[in-house]
């Protein structure tokens, strides 16, 4: 009897902490168990007193009505324990129906959202494709614009060196004629007049002529080669030198590069630069251009023509000792027909430098101009390096 009841004892002891190993996150349920423990204990405790005692009647029947009293109490606790479980399963059932019913609107939510999403990024995809449409439509009216601007200044060229010029040379004609003639019978004052008008005609000559060489560059040459600027200088040089009457010194600080470009702008933009120079040769000394190259690399290049716009260009500068010009002016000196001098005293066209940076802007460089007065000019050259 007694293995028997040990045995039991384990058993139930062993039942116990599993029961509290299993409730150990419940407060309620450890002071349940306490109290279970120990009726549990009692009506061990009351059985092995039972077994130990003399049979008796009367004993036995207050013994079993108080064993039944003490496993009452066991059975309630274990009553109130279940109760107590099945509480808890009810609710945390009740919060998984309720987290489930808000998952579900979270989900029809969300779905809802990007839905929404995929609609405002179709209409944001439509809105950014019309307005690219408009962009190329735009890019192609200013194209063809372009296009009829370009023949406008064809017609304008034309008109220019055969049209105009054809009055211009009658007036001239005209003037001469009426000077040979008459020129006894005139007055000073009429022979001012005349020389006046032959002035005028003469001017008006020399700016439609110029105006005819800057609109021929307007057209961008496709035709492109590579060119020895050495040869293009050295042809120019000859050129210009050939006329210009007194001793110029030419100094050189390295040889020019070859680049991509047309010939026949080439030499005429040194020919400008250095018909420029002459021109504004400063009479207390004798001209000196001095001709520098080097290879640089700009952070921030002025000009951007396209997107893969060079960082490296070809710098070649063409500096004179000339009458110079003050800063104020070294983009006004650009310009058509924009003088910093008196007509009277430098003859010329007023377009040479305009060709200039027309021709660079065709070969998809710039030109930069800086001076002091009475000290002379500098002129730079960036000619984008080739990839």
């Amino acid at each position: 009897i007694d293995g028997n009841q040990t045995a039991i004892g384990s058993a139930l002891s062993a039942a116990v902490n599993r029961l509290r190993d299993l409730t150990a996150d419940n407060p309620k349920q450890r002071v349940n168990i306490q109290l279970l423990r120990f009726a549990v204990h009692e009506r061990l405790y009351l059985l092995d007193e039972n077994a130990r005692l003399s049979i008796d009647k009367k004993n036995q029947a207050e013994k079993l009505l108080l064993g039944k009293l003490k496993m009452d109490k066991v059975h309630a606790y274990m009553i109130q324990m279940e109760n107590e479980e099945n509480g808890l399963l009810e609710k945390r059932s009740t919060a998984k129906n309720h987290y489930q019913s808000l998952n579900f609107a979270f989900l029809k939510y969300a779905l809802l959202f990007a839905c929404l999403v995929c609609l405002a990024a179709i209409f944001g995809i439509i809105r950014e494709l019309r307005i690219r449409i408009r962009a190329q439509q735009m890019l192609e009216k200013s194209l063809l614009d372009l296009k009829r601007s370009y023949e406008e200044v064809e017609q304008i060229t034309f008109t220019a060196s055969h049209d105009l010029q054809e009055p211009l040379r009658k007036i001239r004609i005209l003037g001469t004629l009426f000077n040979n003639k008459y020129q006894p019978d005139t007055d000073p004052a009429g022979k001012d007049i005349l020389a006046r008008i032959d002035s005028a005609t003469e001017k008006m000559h020399t700016m439609i002529d110029g105006l005819v060489e800057f609109t021929t560059l307007l057209n961008a040459v496709s035709e492109h080669e590579t060119i020895d600027l050495n040869t293009v200088f050295a042809d120019a040089w000859q050129k210009v030198i050939r006329g210009a009457g007194e001793p110029v010194k030419l100094v050189t600080h390295t040889t020019l590069p070859s680049i991509t470009g047309h010939q026949a702008q080439l030499n005429m933009l040194f020919i400008q630069l250095l018909t420029n120079a002459l021109k504004f040769r400063d009479a207390k000394r004798p001209l000196e251009i001095t001709l520098h190259y080097q290879l640089t690399e700009l952070k921030q290049p002025k000009r951007i023509w396209r997107k893969d716009s060079a960082l490296r260009y070809h710098e070649i500068t063409i500096t004179d000792n000339g009458i110079g010009f003050d800063n104020l002016y070294r983009e006004k000196i650009f310009l058509l027909f924009q003088r910093l001098n008196r007509p009277e005293d430098y003859t010329g066209k007023g377009t040479g430098l305009a060709i200039v940076k027309r021709i660079m802007t065709n070969h998809n460089g710039y030109i930069e101009a800086s001076g002091e007065k009475e000290k002379g000019a500098s002129f730079r050259l960036y000619f984008p390096l080739e990839s």
